[in-house]
């Protein structure tokens, strides 16, 4: 644990906010510092790292250990934070007080991804794998997702494939309580009409107002939401 410590220590101390559709800069925002520390480390331990475009002047990192099996571990982490405005602590200055370590994206999600990457060195360290091990250092996780779909969209940029993807275990690192979540919270869009029917002002019970028909739908919407709080959380065990 010692060498966790000492990676995420580093991690930490390296800004990574995500701009959050702003741009990155050489000071505060984007991962490019974080992709290069990383590239180095794992470079020093003889693991092949291969940078993968997500958008402008922001990359992912994937790390590859060959096994006997092709069909892939993925360990995935992102390697962006939330921003530091309104910390009452120094965000890039770690320190550990009471067993825990303070700074920002120390739980999310650096911890997680100085504990992959250790795992990784590791993994390399002890010979060929019975399968190959990836791991995967995500940009853009805190905003629009790029990093990810990058990966998932076009695998063979870092030397992977589609089918490796479908078919490979993968653990993705963020704050759980060390629960194991064998599920994730989810997003859908969509746009949403109601239609009604325009009336004189002086006789308005001859036409149909959407506004009544849409507020309708949006206590049903209230609705829902609260019934999909009180489910029970999607745990396996412990981490």
């Amino acid at each position: 644990m010692s060498q966790v410590i000492d990676l995420l220590r580093e991690l930490v101390a390296i800004p990574s906010v995500n701009p959050s559709g702003g741009e990155p800069d050489d000071a505060l925002y984007g991962e490019a510092r974080m992709v290069a520390h990383l590239e180095a480390f794992l470079g020093r331990h003889k693991i092949d790292c291969k940078r993968q475009k997500a958008c402008d002047g922001r990359e992912n990192l994937i790390a590859v250990v060959e096994g006997r099996s092709a069909q892939p571990i993925i360990l995935e982490s992102h390697t962006d934070t939330v921003a530091v405005e309104g910390m009452e602590i120094e965000p890039f200055d770690p320190r550990v007080e009471g067993g825990k370590l303070y700074g920002r994206g120390a739980c999310d999600d650096k911890g997680s991804l100085a504990a992959m990457v250790m795992a990784l060195v590791n993994v390399a360290a002890s010979g060929t794998p019975a399968q190959t091990c990836v791991l995967a250092a995500t940009c853009d996780e805190e905003y629009r997702f790029s990093g990810v779909n990058a990966l998932v969209e076009r695998p063979e940029d870092v030397g992977l494939s589609v089918e490796q993807l479908r078919t490979g275990m993968a653990c993705a690192g963020e704050p759980t309580g060390l629960d194991v979540v064998v599920a994730h919270k989810g997003a859908y869009r969509w746009c949403l009409r109601t239609r009604g029917c325009a009336a004189h002002s002086s006789d308005p019970t001859q036409g149909e107002n959407a506004i009544y028909t849409m507020s309708r739908l949006v206590g049903l919407l209230e609705e829902y939401a609260e019934s999909l709080g009180a489910r029970p959380k999607p745990v396996r065990g412990a981490g």
